[in-house]
């Protein structure tokens, strides 16, 4: 081995020691091997669209428009129980590491178009994800505000239970 990598093993063993006695451990004792969370600040916003919440832009532009990820994030949905950035993100959507904290104009899931024919069962779309995410259309369940105007539909009981019908899906249907 060259004088080189011994030099850099020995100061990466150095920063390892002293991380564990920056993080209340004995020096000379094994340190435990901490995972790193990585934090996002998201945004969904009343039509529906997800962005970086620190975004100065947010139109269909900037916005997240892979069908896949929007699925995977959504899936992951539900509300935040942990005291991290609670209550400014009351949702998170956890991937590994990496914790999604949300915000919301008004409701994380935003219905944003009806799917299926008018003679079938039909279904809603959220999160601009197309089919990838729905819910079965309940009509007889659509509520209106009677101070705010906006419509709402049934979501999951993970993010609360109830979501936002998209003002230009409302008009249209």
């Amino acid at each position: 081995m060259d004088s080189y990598s011994a030099l850099w093993r020995s100061v990466w063993k150095l920063n390892i020691g002293l991380a564990c006695v920056f993080m209340g451990e004995k020096a000379g004792t094994p340190c435990k091997k901490v995972k790193s969370q990585i934090s996002q600040l998201e945004r969904v916003e009343r039509a529906g669209m997800l962005f970086l919440d620190d975004s100065r832009m947010k139109n269909f532009t900037s916005c997240f428009k892979e069908k896949k990820f929007l699925h995977f994030f959504f899936t992951r949905l539900r509300l935040n129980t942990t005291d991290r950035y609670h209550p400014d993100f009351p949702f998170i959507s956890p991937c590994g590491r990496e914790r999604n904290f949300v915000r919301c104009d008004d409701q994380p899931f935003v219905y944003t178009h009806v799917l299926g024919d008018p003679e079938h069962k039909q279904i809603l779309s959220y999160g601009h994800a197309g089919d990838l995410l729905t819910v079965p259309f309940q009509p007889d369940h659509i509520f209106v505000h009677p101070v705010s105007g906006r419509v709402y539909h049934p979501a999951p009981e993970k993010v609360g239970g109830i979501g936002l019908v998209r003002s230009q899906l409302a008009i249209e249907t």
